[in-house]
């Protein structure tokens, strides 16, 4: 049986993993009231171009599906590098001394 690479990590990478159902939990998990979430640097989450691209995805990723989610879970979004580069950037004051920007 192969794993998602973020599901390994966050079962805390084990050699081995034995699924049954008689140790599911049946009670509802804690709902929280706030969540905060930090990237993982890699190419794509520093690259500024690609920031709203990976913001949108993990909106998404959460509005999708109820999920559950615990404390040091790493979630992995997928994003379209190509299309996010393509789509035209918000002009603000911080931006004024940007001579790339016309």
């Amino acid at each position: 049986m192969y794993l998602p690479a973020g599901l390994h990590f966050n079962l805390g990478l084990p050699a081995t993993l034995t699924i049954d159902a008689a140790h599911l939990k049946k009670e509802e998990p804690a709902i929280a009231k706030a969540v905060t979430v930090a990237r993982v640097a890699s190419p794509a989450t520093v690259d500024k171009t690609l920031q709203s691209a990976c913001l949108e995805a993990l909106k998404e990723w959460f509005e999708e599906y109820e999920r559950v989610v615990c404390e040091g879970d790493v979630i992995g979004v997928e994003i379209d590098e190509e299309a996010a580069k393509l789509t035209p950037k918000q002009v603000g004051p911080e931006d004024a001394n940007d001579h790339d920007i016309r």
